[in-house]
């Protein structure tokens, strides 16, 4: 493990050993102080947030889909959402601690955002994906990324289904608005636990979609140690997400190779 990890991992043991004997200032103040430092702001920023969700008197086990999302999955979203990497600086500005000031200079272009809850997917109104990210291209929505959560109090089972064919329906837009070799990312939600999937058109009319990643969600204040990795997914699955934005925005106006490749999903679930 490098320097940086083991700093991460220490932050995050010692904010959860002070939550755990009841000093939750202390705790978010420990987090507050790793607000400047670039390279743990994002993990600062979800532990500040999932600390005072936490403080909240809610059996996270038995809440409903939403407020679940809220206090649960919100916090890894948010930390990772708005965390901007200045890609077009160069490493010593990057170290830079007030680098965000520099943001209105050197703007990054489609920068991702978040829909509200149950928000139909763009060109299928059908279709609510619990949450969902979305960029702006010429004045264009395209959603990028998917989320369907299934809390621990309910006794369906997953949206494994619904996902994948709502993943389909934002690949075939990708490959009509000229993208080539599009993947679109999915996060399937249930209980704690976390599995990120990946969907390509690999031959005519021929769909994959396959899980790459898995993490949790804390289920409690002790669990609080599983944000490192579980931070790590969703940055790194953020930054696919925006190479398949980037992808688009520079073949615009063009027509895709495989355009003769997509199709309708077989199935359709009406919501």
């Amino acid at each position: 493990m490098d320097h940086l990890n083991i700093i991460k991992l220490t932050t995050i043991f010692l904010f959860a050993y002070n939550k755990d004997n009841g000093e939750e200032i202390k705790a978010k103040n420990l987090a507050i102080g790793q607000l400047l430092n670039t390279e743990l702001e994002m993990y600062a920023t979800a532990l500040f947030n999932l600390a005072t969700n936490y403080d909240n008197s809610f059996d996270l086990v038995t809440v409903d889909e939403s407020i679940f999302i809220d206090l649960v999955l919100n916090p890894f979203i948010k930390a990772v959402v708005s965390f901007i990497i200045l890609r077009l600086l160069d490493l010593h500005i990057k170290k830079f601690k007030f680098y965000k000031k520099l943001s209105a200079v050197l703007p990054i272009n489609h920068k991702l955002q978040r829909s509200g809850h149950f928000t139909s997917l763009e060109g299928e109104e059908n279709f609510k994906p619990d949450m969902k990210c979305y960029t702006t291209i010429d004045g264009i929505r395209f959603d990028c990324l998917l989320i369907e959560v299934k809390c621990p109090s309910s006794t369906c089972g997953d949206d494994l289904l619904k996902l994948s064919i709502e993943m389909q329906f934002i690949l075939n837009r990708f490959v009509e608005h000229s993208a080539n070799n599009p993947a679109v990312y999915g996060v399937l939600v249930y209980g704690f636990i976390c599995s990120m999937y990946k969907i390509t058109l690999v031959a005519p009319k021929v769909y994959v979609t396959m899980k790459i990643r898995k993490c949790f969600l804390p289920r409690c204040s002790e669990d609080f140690h599983v944000a490192i990795n579980t931070l790590s997914s969703f940055s790194q699955l953020r930054d696919l997400v925006y190479e398949q934005v980037q992808l688009i925005a520079a073949n615009k106006r063009k027509t895709s190779d495989i355009l003769g490749w997509v199709r309708k999903p077989i199935m359709g679930i009406k919501q």
